[in-house]
Order: C-alpha cells, then structure tokens, then sequence
C-alpha cells in the first residue's frame, strides 16, 4: 500500500495550470517535527519539504484550489508518493513527490486584509 498523511502548512503560495485532462495544483508543504527541549517546552526539531501535486478535471477547479491556498495556510493532505528520475550537474538523482488525493485546510494564514481596521 503506498499511502502517506502529512499535515503541515503551505511553503509557496499553490499555483495552477492547465493539463491535456483538466489542471493541477502544485505547492510545497513544510511539516515540522516537534520535541520538547531541556526545558519540557515544545520547539521544531527540524522541517521535512515535500513537493505536492494534486490534479483535477478542469483548469477552472485547479484555479480555485490554488486560490484558497496561499502560502502559511495550515492543511492536511493524504495520498501518495511517487518517484521520478533527473538529472542535476550531470548526476542522476530521484525526487520524492506527493501525489494529492484529499486535502483539509486546517488554518487559514491571516492576511492584512483579514484584520480588523
């Protein structure tokens, strides 16, 4: 089974485009690891980066998608990874991605705009 759940907030803000079937989103997602330091207090241990990308049957839904995706929005997301081959520098390499099944938005990241004047 090649399932992953990732939960995490959104790196650069998603962008859209059009395919031959429809469109795609694609975003970074952050995750954070979390562990409590000498003190018992919680601090991020480190931060995981995975490429998303999330495909849909029309350009207009990848549209709206990516728009209530802007970057700093806290979501979660299951579905699956997949590996592709590139070359970089003349060295063969393997990138992880995930392919988006399902996404939540947890957290909407405040703008200026969202505030109280």
């Amino acid at each position: 089974m090649n399932k992953i759940i990732l939960t995490g907030n959104v790196g650069h803000s998603a962008q859209s485009r059009g395919t031959d079937n429809g469109g795609m989103v694609t975003f970074t997602l952050a995750v954070n690891e979390r562990r409590r330091n000498e003190q018992g207090e919680w601090e991020n241990a480190r931060t995981d980066w995975f490429d998303c990308v999330l495909y849909t049957s029309k350009k207009e839904s990848s549209d709206k998608i990516a728009q209530v995706l802007p970057s700093g929005t806290r979501i979660a997301v299951t579905g699956r990874m997949y590996s592709r081959e590139y070359e970089k520098d003349g060295q063969k390499r393997t990138g992880w991605s995930v392919r988006v099944d399902e996404f939540e938005i947890l957290q909407m990241k405040e703008t200026k705009s969202d505030l109280p004047s």
